[in-house]
């Protein structure tokens, strides 16, 4: 067995074989007791149409129950085991409202004093930007009715970023902070930004620019999540003086922050800890995605509606068709839906060798 330490201690291929050849949702259930399934969440559909969900992060209690997206997933409508590793494991089997969101981990009640390995830093305590803001959009759409897939689509590609903690950092100082000449222009835009990260956006601009500037020169990402770092008056005003050098008044997102897959390079919108999550390098002044990468995939689970996008396209070889064939459909907020599996059964099975 593989020992993958990123995504969790014994999460390797012998669990990811046994689970993919389990002929129960029962079974699957047991082999995440029994390996002690560390980290992601897990959903199951069986050939009855019986769904299990599995889930094992946590969320901090909150001040009051209005503060829990309870339409969602409560913590009444969940099955604790007690068994399989220290803390237990929630799971759920065929929810009624036919879809599960999972913001910053987790929308499940928990204390504090769970999870003890929480200190690889694997699960969220507190609230970011992202999660706050999928919360957010989660609750408007609720109250407008059913969520269905291109709303979800919709939730998912969403570029507004919660000040004033971004990926661990409190940018509050830059509220505080008085300046003047180039400093006090830049910081005049930052002060009115309303967090929007679309490629039109000039706040994005100086802000994503600052960030990559402060991350580069003053933070150093922690194992656990939920460890801050406030920013100093004194740290802003350097990373003001180093955008003030690379900035060109009227310059938005768009302008300077680029997804690139061989010779295509394209805008696109979005930070860190947005919803879309896109973050950069910096490139001859100008700011390069790297996790645009992001593979996204919805699941209609009543009615077996997948959709999918991969932000570049499905081949490696930069001299083939696909090899930025969906790039377009990312950045357009597209998905492909995919046949039924029944479909690739009924016309591959006479030519897949199964050992």
């Amino acid at each position: 067995m593989i020992d993958i330490p990123l995504i969790g201690y014994k999460l390797g291929t012998e669990l990811n074989y046994r689970i993919s050849h389990a002929q129960s949702n029962n079974e699957i259930l047991a082999l995440t007791l029994d390996y002690g399934y560390p980290y992601l969440d897990l959903v199951s559909i069986d050939t009855k149409n019986n769904i299990l969900y599995v889930h094992n992060s946590h969320e901090p209690i909150r001040a009051s129950e209005d503060e829990y997206m309870s339409d969602i997933l409560s913590l009444d409508s969940l099955t604790q085991l007690d068994n399989g590793f220290e803390d237990g494991m929630f799971y759920i089997e065929n929810p009624k409202s036919g879809y599960i969101c999972s913001a910053n981990q987790s929308p499940l009640k928990t204390d504090n004093d769970c999870r003890r390995f929480n200190k690889n830093g694997l699960h969220y305590y507190n609230d970011n930007s992202r999660s706050t803001r999928i919360k957010n959009l989660l609750e408007t759409e609720i109250a407008k009715g059913k969520i269905d897939l291109e709303t979800l689509a919709n939730i998912f590609s969403d570029t507004r970023v919660i000040l004033p903690i971004v990926r661990g950092i409190d940018f509050s100082v830059i509220y505080e902070v008085v300046a003047h000449g180039n400093r006090g222009f830049l910081l005049d835009i930052l002060q009115k930004w309303d967090g929007e990260a679309d490629i039109m956006s000039e706040g994005a601009a100086v802000f994503a620019l600052l960030f990559y500037r402060y991350k580069d020169m003053y933070y150093t990402y922690h194992k656990n999540p939920d460890t801050i770092k406030v920013a100093s008056a004194s740290e802003i005003n350097e990373c003001l003086d180093w955008v003030s050098k690379r900035y060109v008044k009227g310059m938005t997102l768009g302008s300077i922050q680029f997804i690139k897959r061989g010779s295509v390079s394209k805008p696109i919108g979005g930070i860190p800890d947005s919803v879309n999550t896109i973050r950069s390098y910096f490139e001859k002044d100008k700011l390069v995605a790297e996790e645009g990468c992001a593979f996204r995939m919805l699941i209609n689970l009543n009615e077996r509606d997948i959709r999918t996008c991969h932000p570049y396209g499905t081949s490696s070889d930069e001299a083939a068709e696909h090899y930025t064939s969906q790039l377009d459909l990312f950045l357009n907020n597209e998905y492909k839906q995919l046949r039924p599996m029944t479909y690739y059964k009924q016309n591959y099975k006479s030519k897949m060798i199964i050992k």
